[in-house]
């Protein structure tokens, strides 16, 4: 379906500056889901990146709990 849209990357000059994007595809992808309107695309991207940021630390703030959050 969409999954590119979860997966773009626009380059910034900061470190971590795509977790920002990847949060907020994350962010729309488990509102469409929880609305009921999911594809199994829409599920494995938001599983994927979900998976990618699991453990993932930046400037102190935790993402894999921010991650956990939208179960």
């Amino acid at each position: 379906m969409r999954k590119q849209l979860f997966h773009r990357l626009i380059p910034r000059p900061a470190g971590g500056a795509y977790q920002g994007y990847h949060l907020s595809g994350f962010i729309e992808a488990s509102a469409v889901i929880r609305n009921g309107s999911a594809s199994p695309e829409l599920q494995e991207a938001r599983l994927s990146l979900k998976k990618q940021y699991e453990k993932t630390s930046i400037a102190g703030i935790n993402f894999g709990e921010i991650y956990a959050d939208f179960d």
